[in-house]
């Protein structure tokens, strides 16, 4: 991986929450390296101490450093800390990630000497709040009280700018920008290796899904789902990744041996190279009952596999019409779209993939959203 912590323009500081495996990790790594082709100095605050993703930054030389906010009572020594680094990085404006992270990001602001810009980024939807764990509503709501400190706040998606704004987020300071995607990662790759690989017979109908674990992504949807379409289908398999989806998980395994799946299903935990695991799908499938920009279904789509998703954030927008959607918390309905797809010729799933594909590459590229930060960032910090 290339060294990019060469470039000597100005410095930005960005605090996040952490750095595990999620889209919005992903997302400030690709901001990072791009920026850096651009000429920007970056560094890198995580609150929590961890996070794979680090390693990711580390290899390029992008600092990275943790404060070790791992619980309330750090929140002091973690301030100091983000003020020290701040002066010690010479940082040109601070860029805020996730709701945490925002919040965090305050803490050089509100010290005196400091007068540099001060941006936020929101990653996130509020269709279901009330699912959000009480410490995230918590420091949505306290957001919404401090948005007006922001020079900016970005968003992926104007759905989410939209939500944010009617809880009471500044409009006037609304930015968004759209996620972009490397399409030289995320391409079709052949199948049949990664099937051998996770036991599934080359003759199986598979259907995919990419998530961690939370009820907002709408697992009990989706396994409720491919319950019924396995009651038509004798060949399916499920091939499910990400945080939490393994059979050791209390929720997963016991959903999984509720619904009569344990022999279809299989459930592969944290993956790197999503890629390969999409190659293994005929169709993937998103449940979410909330979203602002969903990474997964983006790549999906990237890597050629027609998908079904649910109505929420800009799904639309990002699907056209490439695959289906359908209303939130709606299994049936989900189990009648996906075998509508799995219906169709093979050689016309891959007319569809390849469509969407296309569709991705020519509205949500990389190349586009590090464009949007550059212009961003540049006047923000115009005299």
């Amino acid at each position: 991986m290339p060294n990019v912590a060469a470039a000597t323009g100005p410095c930005i500081l960005h605090v996040i929450s952490g750095l595990g495996v999620g889209g919005a990790e992903a997302t400030l790594v690709a901001v990072v390296r791009g920026l850096a082709a651009r000429g920007w100095t970056s560094a890198v605050v995580s609150l929590r101490t961890g996070g794979r993703m680090g390693g990711r930054l580390g290899d390029t030389g992008i600092p990275v450093t943790s404060v070790g906010l791992d619980r309330a009572i750090d929140a002091p020594r973690a301030a100091g800390a983000l003020r020290r680094l701040a002066d010690r990085h010479e940082a040109a404006l601070i860029q805020g990630w996730m709701y945490h992270g925002n919040l965090a990001a305050l803490a050089p602001r509100v010290a005196a000497r400091y007068e540099r810009p001060m941006l936020w980024n929101v990653r996130h939807a509020l269709h279901d709040f009330a699912r959000e764990r009480l410490t995230t509503r918590l420091a949505i709501l306290a957001g919404a009280r401090l948005s007006r400190m922001a020079h900016r706040i970005v968003y992926n998606s104007a759905t989410a700018a939209e939500q944010h704004a009617r809880i009471g987020y500044a409009r006037t300071r609304a930015v968004v920008i759209p996620n972009g995607f490397d399409v030289d990662r995320f391409r079709p790759l052949p199948g049949p290796a990664v099937r051998a690989e996770l036991g599934i017979p080359s003759h199986a109908v598979v259907i995919g899904w990419v998530g961690r674990f939370h009820p907002i992504k709408g697992l009990d949807t989706f396994l409720a789902a491919a319950r019924a379409v396995a009651d038509t289908t004798p060949d399916l398999r499920l091939v499910l990744a990400g945080t939490g989806m393994t059979l050791d998980h209390p929720v997963v395994g016991d959903l999984v041996r509720r619904l009569g799946l344990a022999g279809r299903v299989h459930l592969v935990g944290e993956v790197d190279e999503v890629p390969r695991i999409m190659a293994a799908m005929d169709v993937f499938c998103l449940a979410s009952r909330s979203e602002s920009f969903p990474n997964a279904l983006a790549e999906a789509m990237l890597c050629g596999v027609p998908c079904v998703a649910t109505r929420v954030g800009e799904v639309e927008r990002i699907l056209g019409d490439t695959g289906s959607t359908v209303e939130p918390e709606d299994p049936m309905a989900m189990a009648n779209a996906l075998l509508a797809l799995l219906a169709e010729s093979e050689a016309d799933r891959r007319r569809r993939g390849l469509a969407a594909r296309a569709r991705i590459a020519s509205t949500f590229g990389l190349d586009r959203m590090i464009d949007a930060y550059d212009a961003l960032y540049r006047l923000v910090l115009a005299p």
